[in-house]
């Protein structure tokens, strides 16, 4: 695998990560496979509470909170805090933006709003369970494998909650980047209606992520056990968009993948695009670092560009 410079150092710099990931080891064996369990057809009906508005940069930001579908995250994790941009000059769309790995903070996909309501698309930020003010304790809180699928099994069902509860005000959409697109493409694929999908970096299921990609690297390995990077690679690669039938609005999808990534393996968003043949596949010659740094640009114009495919699609 050709892998960027600034991966294959980022990789050296994870060998050095203090704590390292999932030194719990599995945790509990009832939660290992939440992320792999399949989601009910209709999406978790919801009323958010909603704060009060403030208009700037155009658009009108409002913070947002329910509970959480999931019940098995932590208590102090369970109310769901999102902020939504509505642009000043009224939005036929609504893209809900997911988490990253390791994004704390709602900034980077909140600087994106502005630019998306140009296009007349409202974005809705959502906070990672887990992360940011859902975090329950200080430090690493994700030590168990049980708990990265506890938390991707509620992003999924939080981000198809606020898909149809935004529906009413036109078209929706999804989008991430790296996690936050493998979770984006999990939670788009299985909604009921059709819906955009903006993905930068996606795999088709964190498993070879977490085996094969330079991540791994930041694993506890001793603490999973004897064959440990295998056995998470398989209990993870369970949890896969390739699962799903692809839904007729995956032809709306656009992709953006870097050639070189060495955290999401080319060949995963390979099988993704392969899975949805009707995608549009965008390659850069990037890694997953430069992609994001030099690339975010697109991945906003991949959004767009998939609710133009949609538009056109649905009147």
């Amino acid at each position: 695998m050709d892998i960027h410079p600034v991966d294959r150092f980022a990789g050296v710099l994870q060998r050095s990560v203090a704590p390292r990931v999932f030194e719990g080891g599995w945790g509990d064996p009832s939660l290992v496979d939440a992320l792999a369990a399949g989601v009910p057809e209709t999406p978790v009906e919801i009323d958010p509470h909603l704060g009060e508005s403030r208009t700037t940069r155009g658009c009108s930001w409002v913070e947002g909170t329910f509970p959480s579908p999931e019940s098995r995250l932590p208590e102090a994790s369970r109310t769901v805090r999102f902020v939504w941009a509505r642009p000043e000059d009224g939005a036929d769309a609504t893209v809900v933006l997911l988490s990253a790995w390791g994004e704390h903070t709602l900034v980077p996909r909140l600087r994106m709003a502005p630019k998306l309501a140009e296009h007349g698309i409202a974005t809705i930020v959502l906070e990672n369970p887990l992360y940011g003010s859902r975090r329950p304790k200080p430090g690493q809180v994700i030590t168990t494998v049980a708990d990265f699928s506890v938390m991707g099994r509620a992003v999924i069902e939080e981000a198809r909650a606020l898909m149809a509860w935004v529906r009413p005000h036109g078209h929706v959409g999804v989008g991430g980047f790296s996690m936050g697109a493998n979770t984006a493409a999990l939670a788009g694929a299985t909604m009921p209606f059709p819906v955009a999908m903006g993905l930068m970096a996606p795999s088709h299921s964190p498993g070879p992520v977490w085996r094969d990609g330079v991540v791994s690297r930041s694993v506890d390995v001793e603490a999973l056990g004897p064959g440990g990077l295998d056995r998470l690679g398989d209990a993870l690669s369970s949890a896969t968009v390739l699962r799903f039938p692809a839904p007729d609005h995956a032809a709306h999808a656009v992709i953006i993948a870097g050639l070189r990534d060495g955290y999401v393996p080319a060949s995963t968003t390979e099988d993704l695009a392969n899975h949805w043949p009707d995608a549009e596949v965008r390659w850069k010659d990037a890694g997953h670092g430069t992609l994001i740094w030099f690339h975010r640009g697109e991945w906003l114009d991949a959004i767009v560009a998939s609710f133009a495919k949609l538009r056109g699609a649905t009147g």
